[in-house]
C-alpha cells in the first residue's frame, strides 16, 4: 500500500517510528519485490517482538537511502534499521551518469525525492561536513537537480564552500526550510488522499508471540528456490537465466578473472557511497545493520573469479564497515550455495529466511 509515498515521503515512516517495535529495512528491489518469506510477512504478527516496515522501490539508488536516513534524523535514534546492498556492486563495471544521457538522468530522477534532498541539505541532522558530502554526491549525479534550482544552488554553494558561498547558503537556508515545510504538507495530503481512495487503513495484524522454527523455514525456502531455479546449473531463477544470462552465457565464460574483479574492487565508487551511508547512520544514531547478499559463487566460478578473490571481496567490505563501527553481514558461508540467491542481487526464498534470521538475531541483541 502506498509504496511510492512510503519510499519518497516521510509521513508514513515517521508514523511507524512512533512505535518502538518497528524494524525499518531500506533497499531497492530486494526489499520491494514480493517474495516467499519476505521479512514483512514473516514478522507481520511480531512473533519475536517486532514488525517490519520495508522502504524501497526497484532502482532506488543508495544515495537516496542515505538522504532518507538523514531526513528522518532524530526519529531514528535508538531504532533498529537494516540497509540492504548488493555486494556485486563493488566488482561490477560502474554505471556512470553523464550529462549527455538524459534517459539515464530520467531513470534516477524517477526515484528522486525533493523532500529527502531538501531535508538533507537544509535540515538540522548531521553537521556541515555531512551536508557538504551529500551536496558533492548531488553534484556528481550530473543533471539530477536541473529541475530543482534552489537545491542545485545550495548544493553548489556547499561544495565550493568559499566565503561568498557560505553567505549564499546562509541566505538560502530559510527558504530551504520553507520548502521542507511545504513538501511535508504535500506528503501528508498525498497520504490522506491514498487512504481515502483505498478505503482507509488495512486491519492491523493480530500480534502472536511464538518461537520461529528457522530450520523448518530454511528447508521450505530451499524447496521453493530449487523449484524456481530448475533447469540451470547456477541456481538462477528460470526467468532471470533465460532473459539475462543465457543469451550471453558463452561470452561470459572466463570473462571476469581475478585481475578484473579485484581491479574493479579497488576502483569502485561504491566505497564512497558506503562511507557516506555509514556516516548518515552514525549521525542519526540508529541501531543499524547492513546486509549484503553473498556473491553468486557458482556463476562467479564460471566467469573466472576464484574463491580466493571472492574472499578478498568479503574481507574488504566487512573490514570497511567494522572499522567504522557498523555491523555488516555478507553471508559469505552461502557463497557456493546455488539456492541462496535468485540472481546476483536478489535473495531466493531460502535467502530471505537467512536474512530474516539475521534480523531477528540483531533485534534480540544476539548479533
Amino acid at each position: 500500500m502506498m509504496n511510492g509515498q512510503r519510499t519518497r515521503g516521510l509521513a508514513i515512516q515517521r508514523a511507524a517510528l512512533l512505535r518502538s517495535d518497528v524494524f525499518m529495512i531500506f533497499g531497492a528491489s530486494e526489499v520491494a519485490l514480493d517474495m516467499p518469506f519476505h521479512a514483512r510477512d514473516v514478522f507481520r504478527t511480531a512473533p519475536t517482538g517486532f514488525t517490519v516496515l520495508a522502504v524501497g522501490e526497484p532502482g532506488t539508488p543508495e544515495a537516496m537511502t542515505t538522504q532518507n536516513l538523514l531526513a528522518l534524523g532524530d526519529a531514528l535514534r535508538g531504532h533498529h534499521v537494516a540497509v540492504f546492498l548488493s555486494l556485486e556492486q563493488f566488482i561490477r563495471v560502474p554505471l556512470h551518469l553523464p550529462p549527455k544521457r538524459p534517459g539515464a538522468v530520467r531513470a534516477v530522477r524517477a526515484r528522486f525525492s525533493p523532500l529527502h534532498a531538501a531535508t538533507a541539505l537544509f535540515g538540522d541532522e548531521g553537521d556541515g561536513l555531512m551536508r557538504q558530502r551529500v551536496a558533492t554526491q548531488f553534484e556528481e549525479l550530473a543533471g539530477l537537480l536541473d529541475n530543482e534550482p534552489l537545491l542545485r544552488l545550495a548544493a553548489h554553494s556547499l561544495v565550493r564552500n568559499t566565503i561568498a558561498d557560505r553567505v549564499r547558503y546562509a541566505l538560502l537556508r530559510p527558504i530551504g526550510r520553507l520548502m521542507i515545510a511545504s513538501l511535508e504538507i504535500q506528503d501528508h495530503i498525498n497520504v490522506l488522499d491514498e487512504l481515502v481512495r483505498s478505503g482507509g487503513l488495512p486491519p492491523r495484524a493480530t500480534r502472536v508471540r511464538a518461537p520461529v522454527d528457522w530450520a523448518h523455514l530454511k528447508r521450505a525456502g530451499e524447496v521453493i528456490a530449487r523449484r524456481e531455479a530448475a533447469g540451470n546449473p547456477f541456481g538462477f531463477t528460470r526467468r532471470w537465466f533465460a532473459e539475462a544470462i543465457l543469451p550471453e552465457l558463452e561470452s561470459q565464460r572466463g570473462s571476469r578473472p581475478d585481475s578484473v574483479s579485484l581491479g574493479q574492487l579497488s576502483r569502485s565508487g561504491s566505497w564512497k557511497e558506503l562511507d557516506l551511508l555509514i556516516g548518515a547512520i552514525t549521525a542519526v544514531g540508529a541501531k543499524a545493520l547492513i546486509i549484503c547478499g553473498p556473491l553468486k559463487g557458482p556463476y562467479a566460478d564460471f566467469r573466472g573469479t576464484s574463491p580466493d578473490a571472492r574472499r578478498i571481496v568479503y574481507d574488504s567490505v566487512e573490514h570497511f564497515a567494522q572499522v567504522r563501527g557498523v555491523p555488516l553481514l555478507t553471508f559469505r558461508a552461502a557463497d557456493e550455495d546455488p539456492w541462496f540467491m535468485g540472481d546476483q542481487s536478489h535473495p531466493s526464498a531460502k535467502g530471505w529466511v537467512g536474512y530474516d534470521e539475521a534480523l531477528d538475531a540483531f533485534y534480540a541483541g544476539r548479533r
